[in-house]
């Protein structure tokens, strides 16, 4: 069995992920709309499709059908990027179902990647959903480790 330290690090470092890529999906956006040559995979998919149909919406012939989509796409994105932050934070707190939610939401958006065919970003969602999976795990064993922890115990180990 891991030690207390350990597993609270493991938990620290899996809620963290959800700031993480929040943070990395807004920087997406912002490189989207720059028109910068560069990205970050582990960022949401929604947030990079919907700055990319925004930002190359002039180019196609029904450009304002495509703003349209994109900007559903863009405040969906805000709106996905708030929930990580909260997440992130009821995780942190120890929140079973904080870590739960996200993973779903992330999830849903590695199969967006997915239908995109965009193999990289898929592929680094798995990495941090298998992170947030990691920090969820200790959780579990911390509450557990609590529950066996007794007055009686702690006096033997004090």
């Amino acid at each position: 069995m891991e030690d207390r330290a350990n597993l609270e690090k493991k938990h620290e470092n899996g809620s963290g992920w959800f700031r993480t890529i929040a943070v990395l999906s807004l920087i997406n956006m912002v490189i989207v709309f720059a028109e910068w040559n560069v990205m970050f995979p582990v960022g949401l998919g929604t947030a990079l499709y919907g700055a990319s149909l925004y930002a190359y919406a002039p180019e196609h012939p029904y450009e304002n059908a495509v703003r349209f989509v994109a900007l559903f796409f863009l405040l969906l994105s805000l709106v996905i990027i708030g929930l990580l932050f909260f997440f992130g934070k009821k995780a942190k707190e120890g929140k079973s179902w904080a870590y739960i939610t996200g993973m779903i939401i992330y999830f849903g958006d590695a199969l967006l990647c997915a239908w995109l065919e965009d193999w990289i970003s898929v592929g680094f969602h798995a990495w941090g959903l298998f992170s947030i999976w990691s920090g969820f795990s200790a959780l579990k064993a911390l509450k557990n480790l609590e529950s066996q922890e007794t007055p009686e115990t702690l006096e033997l180990q004090g």
